[in-house]
């Protein structure tokens, strides 16, 4: 993504910051409403997550305290979910699985119409 306004990216790094391996949430996004944290993790998952099969919703970082902040981002909403080591090549990195799909699809769900109707298939 490039951007070439100061003002949205110094409105941005208000939020979270960024950097794959260390990428953090910050203050104002764990005070925001729910419908902000609903907001964020919906695009989170459009863009990063994916729905691997009928077991399972995951989300993949090298930064496991990253996906702990999601993790009890995700538990604001009453969705558990599990963070596991090992994944990747070089198994260094960390999944976030969402084992509920009633309730993510419920609560969350995607944006995206392609992992949207994904989704959906496995909660029928």
């Amino acid at each position: 993504v490039r951007l070439r306004s100061k003002l949205a990216y110094e409105d941005l790094l208000e939020y979270a910051t960024y950097f794959s391996k260390d990428w953090k949430l910050k203050k104002p996004m764990f005070k925001a409403n729910k419908k902000i944290k609903k907001e964020f993790l919906r695009a989170l998952y459009d863009d990063e997550g994916s729905v691997k099969s009928k077991y399972q919703i995951a989300l993949y970082s090298i930064n496991e305290n990253g996906l702990r902040q999601i993790k009890d981002m995700l538990e604001e909403f009453n969705i558990s979910s599990v963070i596991y080591f090992g994944f990747g090549q070089r198994r260094n990195v960390f999944g976030l699985i969402v084992t509920d799909f009633k309730l993510f699809n419920k609560k969350i769900g995607f944006s995206l119409k392609r992992k949207q109707e994904k989704l959906e298939k496995f909660v029928r």
